[in-house]
């Protein structure tokens, strides 16, 4: 559906976006942009990050404690977001919401979700990035069709995953893949402006959370050591958010490679520049693969919460280029298999052996073809969708 004017301008009322977590600020603040294309003066409340703000959403608190990873974590926060979510949902009703978009984070989506049906029921409820059930717990589809008017998703394979349980779905892409794809970085320029000339360059994306940055030092730091004893001259850029500069400065101080700590419009100059990556699961997996970099992918959790995934974890796989594959196309060391000397064994080949790198480079356009990252824009369908599902009767 087209942007049509004078059917968006028949809604009323404003509406609400929640987002508490990186990628979903990103996210959320392509939908903005989007939605005030179509709808000049619209109003809108609720919470999200810096992008956000950029497009004029004053969240109603920092979402930076609610940003987390695992069970643990989760657990810690509980008693917060539960809070935040109630303050919100009663900031919907206050403010005479028409409809609710909660972008990516499930916990907090669903506790939210859950107070303004029972405060506010006439606000239409709306997923943007759906709960992977494909990945872990299947039965959240019944809390969705419960909760949510309508589902927007991320990945293709996602809709009829929904529709299957009566829920209404459709696939939009991703804009954080988009984004990627559209801003692919120079490797000329990273290594100009860093006066690396020729040497072998490795990225290491340690994760966009505190918590991960702090997991990761150790394992990603030794296998940084290891390599570099291997592989004479080699260089280390480290990719973190602005908000972890700091802080990834003081934990790398002492790896070998003289690191770069890269934030900003830079993260993607140094993935295409690099000949190999060392990367926590994420949307930073994908973004690396558009930049035609291989890798390697690893994550660490507390573990109680490692306990908690493998106990609810229905797919092999955790980076979505080897789910979409249904094969592992991309090494992932997990958990107790995140350590040093496997990291730097797995990561050898992809530095030394150009052949094994393009295992690798080869499956990647065929997966990103499929992943959307250069079809339609993603915040535009999306905008367009919301709108349509705002304006129809529910159940329509």
């Amino acid at each position: 559906m087209s942007a049509d004017k004078s059917f968006h301008s028949e809604l009323k009322g404003k509406i609400m976006l929640a987002a508490v977590e990186p990628s979903g600020d990103e996210i959320g603040a392509d939908l903005l942009r989007e939605l005030k294309k179509r709808l000049p003066g619209i109003e809108v409340v609720g919470c999200g990050g810096p992008k956000m703000a950029a497009e004029g959403l004053a969240s109603q608190f920092q979402i930076e404690r609610l940003s987390v990873m695992g069970l643990t974590d989760a657990v810690r926060v509980l008693r917060e977001a539960s809070k935040r979510a109630r303050e919100l949902a009663e900031t919907a009703k206050r403010e005479r919401v028409t409809a609710a978009v909660f972008i990516d984070a499930w916990g907090f989506s669903r506790l939210c979700a859950e107070h303004l049906k029972k405060i506010a029921p006439k606000i239409k409820l709306f997923k943007l990035a759906a709960p992977q059930i494909w990945a872990s717990r299947p039965r959240r589809v019944e809390t969705v069709r419960r909760l949510f008017d309508g589902v927007l998703c991320l990945l293709p394979f996602e809709p009829s995953l929904f529709e299957r349980a009566q829920v209404r779905a459709v696939f939009v892409g991703n804009p954080n893949f988009q984004r990627a794809w559209r801003e692919r970085g120079d490797a000329n320029r990273f290594r100009q402006s860093h006066d690396l000339g020729d040497a072998p360059l490795l990225v290491v994306a340690p994760g966009s959370r505190a918590t991960e940055l702090k997991r990761h030092r150790r394992p990603f730091g030794g296998a940084v050591r290891l390599l570099a004893e291997r592989l004479e001259g080699l260089r280390v850029a480290v990719v973190v958010p602005p908000h972890l500069r700091a802080a990834a400065e003081r934990a790398t101080r002492k790896w070998p490679g003289a690191p770069i700590i890269v934030t900003g419009e830079e993260k993607a100059d140094a993935f295409a520049a690099a000949n190999a990556a060392l990367a926590k699961s994420g949307t930073v997996t994908t973004e690396i693969a558009i930049n035609g970099t291989a890798m390697v992918v690893a994550y660490k959790t507390d573990a109680i919460s490692a306990f908690w995934a493998r106990r609810i974890m229905t797919t092999p796989f955790v980076s979505i280029l080897n789910v979409a594959a249904q094969e592992e196309i991309i090494p992932e060391l997990l958990q107790e298999r995140c350590r040093a000397e496997l990291l730097a064994g797995a990561l050898w080949p992809l530095l030394a052996d150009e052949e094994a790198r393009l295992d690798q480079l080869e499956a990647f356009p065929k997966l990103l073809a499929y992943l959307g990252v250069d079809a339609g824009n993603a915040a535009s369908l999306a905008a367009d969708k919301l709108l349509e599902w705002m304006n129809a009767p529910r159940g329509a």
